[in-house]
């Protein structure tokens, strides 16, 4: 025990006059090297929302890129943006090896869904999705002008309201200068005009339009009305016109199918939300 003391003993002293005289010591640890890793390797965000993604394990530069710009974005610092519906990958590239994050992302729900005081639901038109009753059918057509027609109804009451969705290809102008195109779209001249190629036509008399401005959460509205006879029976149709981003977007009913069809076309202009 005496021999083990004291070999412990000259052992400590010559450790102590190795860090004393400056002379090296061994050193037996052993490093390991962190792995290097993104941070996710998955993300679902809402349209507008934000996430930090981060690579550790490395002091190398790291180089960020997206796979669709249209669905997210990612800045040289690793910042990911939801800019529209769909997926992409985000890929980190650190001394030519890439890592990925696939990312989901979706539209936030419509606040309006909540707001209904009818059993709703929200339904795409083309490029543009609007809240409507859960009972209303919807049926779409594309036609030839670039545009998007849905046409709403019930089994007692075909075609509730129609909403016609054109893209302009243009960003839309302010209300002022949106307006003298919207009237003339419902002037009597060009309706009347529209109406001579059909068939029907023969059968209508317009006997009285006004127009007038709604504020709505998309801004505001031309709101044309129009008193006719079609078929000898009185008529009262409304139309509201709105431009919306690249688009115009037109809702029309007629009185006479339903009596709150003001109220669920009005709220449907102001659920309408742009992709």
């Amino acid at each position: 025990m005496k021999n083990i003391l004291k070999k412990m003993i000259v052992a400590v002293m010559v450790l102590s006059m190795l860090s004393m005289t400056g002379l090296p010591i061994l050193d037996n640890t052993v490093t390991v090297q962190a792995a290097v890793k993104l941070s996710a390797a998955s993300l679902k965000l809402k349209v507008g929302q934000s996430k930090q993604l981060k690579v550790t394990g490395t002091k190398a530069r790291v180089a960020w890129k997206s796979s669709n710009k249209k669905v997210a974005t990612v800045t040289a610092k690793g910042k990911v943006t939801a800019v529209a519906e769909g997926t992409a990958v985000i890929s980190a590239t650190v001394n030519k090896k890439a890592y990925s994050c696939m990312v989901l992302v979706k539209y936030p729900e419509n606040p309006y869904l909540s707001k209904a005081d009818f059993d709703a639901k929200e339904v795409a038109i083309g490029d543009v999705n609007i809240v409507i009753p859960k009972e209303w059918k919807l049926s779409v057509t594309e036609a030839e002008d670039n545009a998007s027609i849905g046409a709403f109804s019930t089994s007692k009451q075909p075609n509730l309201m129609n909403v016609y969705v054109q893209k302009t290809g243009e960003p839309a102008p302010d209300y002022k200068e949106a307006k003298a195109e919207l009237e003339s779209r419902f002037s009597q001249e060009n309706i009347m005009g529209g109406l001579a190629e059909t068939e029907q036509g023969k059968y209508v008399t317009i006997e009285e339009m006004k127009s007038s401005d709604l504020k709505t959460a998309n801004g505001t509205a031309l709101v044309a009305q129009v008193k006719m006879k079609y078929y000898g029976t009185q008529l009262n149709q409304t139309a509201y016109a709105l431009m919306i981003d690249n688009y115009a977007i037109i809702i029309t009913y007629t009185d006479a199918a339903s009596s709150d069809l003001q109220k669920k076309a009005e709220f449907a202009l102001n659920s309408l939300r742009v992709k």
